[in-house]
């Protein structure tokens, strides 16, 4: 896992992080231990890091049970019968695709909005790796600038290889950074 302080400093140049204790949790089920210690140490204060796109979000803990509307239950607060006990949003990307943390195992899985039926799949193996690497494709985006897209819009191949290249550091293994590339639609 990626120490909190690193992932916290990454975050930071994205938007505001601050320590947030577990009585921010608003939400009717018990706060996960691993989401209450990425609040303490992490902090991400409703965090939104520019990518391709649409921007990947955090919201804070105060605002993170209300972040389930959608996912959850839908906006008259009748609950989605596709969706699993386990899982609780914990961020989103483009389209409003989910970063859906499994309370059971810590993992974070990761699933397309509007698909009908959930079915997420693993895509980090934390919170603090998928903070440590969404923080890393926004820094790529926002260094690249012009130079990120080509005339059609698609992403420079050098681009894609850079950012493979930046979150193997956080990852196992060049495909599985490949995998996260191409789970997010940049490839």
């Amino acid at each position: 896992m990626v120490p909190s302080r690193i992932v916290r400093a990454m975050l930071a140049k994205h938007g505001t992080v601050r320590p947030q204790p577990p009585s921010d949790w608003t939400g009717t089920i018990q706060l996960p231990e691993c989401v209450g210690r990425f609040y303490e140490e992490v902090g991400p204060g409703d965090v939104t890091i520019n990518a391709r796109g649409n921007p990947f979000f955090l919201p804070s803990l105060a605002a993170l049970w209300e972040y389930q509307t959608g996912y959850r239950w839908d906006a008259s607060g009748k609950p989605s019968k596709y969706w699993n006990d386990d899982w609780l949003v914990i961020g989103s990307d483009q389209c409003e695709a989910a970063f859906i943390l499994s309370r059971t195992s810590g993992r974070i899985l990761h699933e397309l909005h509007g698909c009908g039926t959930w079915r997420p799949v693993e895509i980090f193996s934390d919170l603090n790796t998928m903070a440590a690497c969404l923080a890393t494709l926004g820094t790529l985006v926002a260094v690249a600038g012009k130079r990120f897209t080509a005339d059609d819009c698609t992403i420079r191949p050098e681009q894609v290889e850079r950012a493979v290249e930046r979150l193997r550091r956080f990852l196992p293994s060049k495909e599985t950074a490949r995998s996260v590339i191409v789970r997010i639609g940049w490839i």
